[in-house]
């Protein structure tokens, strides 16, 4: 019914699971645009909502259906995700679909080929991984406080910002011959930049919010970081949104 066209039922099977796995959501969306995408988490929404802004592809990103797993493994999530779109396809078989997860080394997991259209990764232990960038903190700081500038009173949120960096081994600019769109040192992979930034007591969110109480969440940073900011990789996966959805 929903689909607005007359369709032979091949088994009872099929038709339970696309009513019990499909929500009227979802089918209303891809049945105006039709294409989806399986985001990790609620916080890959959002960062990817900021990152689309500040580089123009908000139509694009806009003409997928977003749907949150919101799962443990990796593979339970690629099995959830298929199973759904399984379903999907029940009701919408023109629908196009985009996956797209953190890196996972261990060796139970799995790691696409850079060229399956399908299934995405992250070159980075995670997406919070590409906002290790200081000059986008301390924009999102000068944001949080409307002003321009770091002054003598508002320069300790700077100091805390090239504290937490220098301890990372990251500096407040990339490396002779890169920029920070196209960055690859080790660091950017090694480590749990959601732990770090945002979950640890001494992170970096915590470091500033314990200052004077300014929260500087995932978001706010990502606003602040414009196209010469942005890593490849992102820029990369939101043409690939553009080829999908063409």
């Amino acid at each position: 019914m929903l689909s607005g066209q007359l369709k032979r039922v091949q088994s009872t099977e099929t038709v339970i699971k696309a009513m019990s796995e499909v929500d009227n959501r979802v089918i209303i969306r891809t049945e105006q645009s039709p294409y989806i995408l399986y985001l990790e988490g609620e916080d890959d929404e959002r960062l990817l909502l900021a990152w689309a802004a500040n580089l123009g592809k908000t139509e694009v990103f806009n003409k997928f259906c977003v749907y949150i797993l919101g799962g443990v493994t990796k593979i339970d999530m690629k099995r959830r995700a298929d199973a759904h779109f399984d379903a999907l396809k029940q009701i919408n078989p023109k629908v196009h679909r985009v996956m797209l997860f953190d890196y996972d080394n261990d060796e139970t997991a799995f790691n696409p080929a850079l060229d399956n259209p399908v299934l995405k990764e992250w070159k980075r232990k995670n997406i919070e991984n590409y906002l290790l960038v200081p000059i986008a903190w301390e924009n999102a700081v000068l944001d949080a406080l409307n002003i321009n500038q770091l002054d003598l009173f508002n320069n300790k949120y700077g100091e805390i910002i090239a504290d937490f960096f220098s301890e990372q081994g990251i500096s407040s600019s990339p490396p002779k011959g890169f920029t920070w769109t196209n960055v690859k040192a080790n660091i950017f992979q090694a480590v749990n930049g959601k732990k770090i930034l945002f979950e640890n007591k001494d992170s970096l969110f915590h470091r500033i919010k314990d200052l004077d109480d300014l929260k500087i969440n995932r978001e706010k940073v990502a606003i602040n970081m414009n196209e010469e900011l942005i890593h490849e990789d992102i820029i990369g996966f939101f043409n690939h949104l553009s080829t999908i959805a063409e």
